[in-house]
């Protein structure tokens, strides 16, 4: 894949040292919709439109585990630390499952709409849902039963707990960030960014940060406690398709359906590669756990690693 070597050359020439890149072809016949690296496993897990949620060695390609069905397709998806269980949406909510056997562990159940984005609290008490009921759906992890409900009024395009579990972060398709109470029935602080529709979004490892890129290229960095821009990125051709910090919070990926990809300096606003794809479009991408690799899906059914040293 043209576009995985050209974004290790410009990493190589910025950051110094970076591994030769890996592209596994046909990993997901129809596309691979989300991507995520395992803690502590060199292990990666992804799902596809081909209803299959694959466990692989992200240094052989080599699936290790494999689930089908329904189930196992999915777009939002957040690993608990130990790395033995997944919170993935699910038909009118979400569920907590084994990566070992696929067997729930939880269910948690009571959402109107379709669920796409999760989130797992730090300390795996709480699991919140939302998607395109416009509300985001609290519960406690351990017993499954309904810990909240926030009214947002719109399609969620990314969520996270922040402040220790205390509040979530919630970037929603209508442009607007949220900082929501999780125990009490006040209504969230909510601003208006100047985004437009919001195509795709990420929220920072330290919960004060978030992404939000719209349909026409726009990318902005936004302060939410502040409810204020950091930075405004240049204008790209075509809609985000994805954004990720790197898990110290000082880089982002990006990618766009018609541009390039991107990984930019967030604390500098300067890009450190910008390239575009001869091949598949980019839906999906993660940095590992230590920042040392960087995985992106496409919708060809690849999956490309790059390994930074």
């Amino acid at each position: 894949m043209r576009t995985a070597v050209a974004v290790i050359a410009l990493l190589a020439a910025q950051a110094g040292s970076v591994g030769a890149p890996h592209r596994f072809a046909a990993l997901h016949p129809g596309g691979v919709l989300s991507v995520v690296v395992l803690p502590g496993s060199g292990l990666a897990l992804t799902s596809g439109a081909d209803d299959t949620a694959l466990i692989w060695d992200t240094s052989t390609g080599k699936p290790t585990r494999r689930f089908h069905g329904p189930a196992f397709r999915f777009q939002g998806v957040a690993v608990a630390a130990g790395g033995k269980v997944a919170l993935t949406p699910a038909a009118h909510g979400a569920r907590l499952w084994s990566l070992e056997t696929g067997e729930d562990v939880k269910r948690f159940e009571g959402v109107e709409g379709t669920v796409s984005v999760v989130a797992l609290s730090a300390d795996e008490r709480l699991a919140a849902a939302g998607g395109f009921d416009p509300a985001v759906h609290v519960w406690d992890a351990r017993t499954g039963e309904r810990a909240g409900e926030i009214e947002v009024g719109a399609q969620v395009v990314a969520l996270d707990f922040v402040d220790g579990g205390a509040r979530l972060a919630v970037v929603l398709r209508d442009g607007r960030v949220c900082l929501a109470p999780v125990r009490d029935a006040s209504a969230p602080g909510c601003t208006e960014t100047s985004v437009g529709l919001v195509s795709a979004a990420a929220i920072s490892p330290d919960g004060r940060l978030a992404l939000a890129g719209g349909g026409y290229g726009e990318t902005l960095l936004w302060n939410i406690a502040r409810g204020a821009v950091v930075r405004r990125f240049p204008d790209g051709a075509s809609e985000i398709e994805a954004l990720r910090f790197s898990p110290n919070g000082t880089q982002a990926f990006s990618s766009e359906a018609k541009g390039p990809m991107r990984i930019w300096d967030l604390r500098k606003g300067r890009e450190l590669a910008d390239t575009r794809s001869e091949g598949g479009v980019i839906t999906c991408a993660a940095f590992s756990p230590d920042g040392r690799e960087v995985l992106a899906g496409s919708d060809d059914g690849s999956v490309s690693v790059w390994r930074l040293r």
